[in-house]
């Protein structure tokens, strides 16, 4: 049986088949199936592999929830409609999940420009990713110093933001997530 958020992710998406839909998962955005692929190579994102239940995996990529306008933008700018489904209220009682609805569509035609990324927040948001990922890595047993290390080594500050995003979520999905 596939699992009730991919089931909703199904409905939205099935509301609003033109556009690539950002789906919010806790503090990402993210994209699942084809839509990954197209995103994941624009945005220059990594694809991984979530589950989607009895034993089935999606292809899925993501972005950090304060970044989800700037790169929406990015995608709108090269053509492709996209629509942001956040999280609107409380969980369903009989579900559990979160209620989600799309709250803004980007669309090439109404000249929507991507906000620039904000470097305090994003180097916040960094400071926060390896706080992060140091906790998780204590938890599992893994060597914190590798990834603080292998962070710092990748100087992200020299690479574009959007490749930088990409990076981090990458870094998340596989020293946080254990995946």
């Amino acid at each position: 049986m596939e699992k009730p958020l991919i089931a909703q992710y199904r409905r939205i998406k099935a509301e609003h088949e033109d556009c690539i839909l950002f789906f919010r998962l806790g503090s990402f955005f993210c994209v699942f199936f084809e839509d990954s692929f197209v995103v994941a190579s624009v945005l220059n994102l990594s694809v991984i592999a979530r589950s989607i239940g009895d034993g089935g995996k999606s292809p899925a990529c993501g972005v950090p929830a304060g970044a989800v306008e700037h790169h929406a933008g990015v995608l709108s700018e090269k053509g492709y409609k996209v629509a942001i489904c956040d999280q609107v209220d409380g969980a369903d009682e009989g579900t559990g999940l979160r209620n989600r609805a799309v709250i803004r569509v980007f669309n090439p035609d109404n000249g929507v420009k991507a906000p620039p990324v904000d470097p305090d927040e994003y180097a916040a948001f960094l400071k926060a990713f390896e706080e992060n990922a140091a906790k998780k890595q204590r938890q599992t047993g893994k060597d914190e110093q590798i990834i603080v290390h292998e962070l710092e080594a990748l100087d992200l500050m020299s690479v574009s933001a959007q490749e930088a995003w990409g990076i981090l979520y990458h870094w998340k999905m596989t020293y946080c997530e254990g995946k």
